[in-house]
This record gives C-alpha cells, structure tokens and sequence, in this order.
C-alpha cells in the first residue's frame, strides 16, 4: 500500500511493533471511512453519501494526531 507509506509512515517515527499496529488500523479506518477516493468519484468507500443540509456546520475531526483532517457536516 503505496497510501500508508507516502500519507502515514513517512511522517511518523515508530516506537515498536505495536506502535506500528495501532497507527496502522487508525490509517486504515481514516482510509476507508473518511478519506474521499478519486477513483470513485470523491466518494467514501465505505459510506454512502447520504444528502446532507447544507445550513449546518462543518465539524472537524483531528485524524492520527492531526496528520489527516476529517471535514463533515454536523447531524
């Protein structure tokens, strides 16, 4: 996985093989549950894009200790 090197352990030092775990199955659920795929046409693989209100805020959650930033509209 070219993605985990290049958006995750490039920017990491590692402690231990349970360091690496844990950063690893983070990356992971950021990848597919927030990360938007340009082969898919921006979408999320794992979400369906529901329709959302557009009058609502956005929140931001800090991904892998603000490596990553997730964007969404509020509930």
């Amino acid at each position: 996985m070219d993605s985990v090197r290049r958006e995750l352990l490039d920017h990491v030092l590692l402690v231990d093989d349970l360091h690496l775990a844990s950063l690893v199955c983070q990356y992971a659920r950021y990848f597919n549950e927030c990360r938007p795929h340009q082969g898919l046409g921006q979408r999320i693989p794992t979400k369906p894009v529901l329709n959302t209100d557009p009058s609502r805020s956005i929140e931001v959650t800090s991904v892998l200790g603000g490596l990553h930033i997730d964007y969404r509209r509020a509930a």
